[in-house]
């Protein structure tokens, strides 16, 4: 036992125990000797009062190196709780920037449908005018051959008024 505390195999966490096997295994060894005599129980008591200044002293250093080791691992696994959070935050914070790219392409894509979507209604009726003021234009000249002055003067009325939608229509196109 001299020559393990020499050395220092005691003063480690898990020393205390360490050094009540060893001292454990010293009382088998001394209960197994024949020939002890009557003091022999005499003199095992003073070997154990002799070294228990000694198992106290071990025992507390265990336990503030046990603490001491305790809390350099509640720093450890903090520190790789803290890094861990930070990754976590990253990610999250990674997926929400791609979560937001892919937002805003759909709406690019919805917005560039909606306009196509609008030239495409324009550009019908457009058409449906153009259709409607020739159609009146047809009319109105078979009227005029055909002498009902009175009924050309309303088409011409109807068509100026076509005229006007198409003319409100150009101008909101520009807009």
């Amino acid at each position: 036992m001299s020559e393990h505390l020499q050395q220092g195999d005691y003063t480690k966490p898990g020393g205390y125990e360490l050094y009540c096997i060893h001292r454990d295994n010293i009382i088998t060894q001394y209960h197994r000797q024949p020939d002890k005599g009557v003091k022999a129980e005499d003199v095992l008591e003073m070997f154990l009062n002799e070294r228990s200044v000694e198992a106290n002293y071990i025992l507390q250093a265990d336990k503030r190196l046990s603490e001491h080791g305790k809390k350099i691992q509640e720093k450890r696994e903090k520190a790789v709780l803290i890094e861990q959070q930070k990754k976590a935050a990253e990610e999250k914070q990674m997926e929400m920037a791609r979560m937001m790219d892919v937002e805003k392409q759909n709406q690019q894509e919805r917005l560039m449908q909606m306009e196509r979507k609008f030239e495409e209604e324009k550009h019908l009726q457009q058409e449906e005018l153009n259709k409607a003021l020739n159609s009146k234009l047809a009319e109105q000249k078979d009227l005029l051959e055909k002498g009902f002055k009175e009924k050309a003067e309303v088409m011409d009325q109807e068509i100026e008024q076509l005229k006007k939608e198409k003319e409100d229509f150009f101008f909101l196109r520009r807009l």
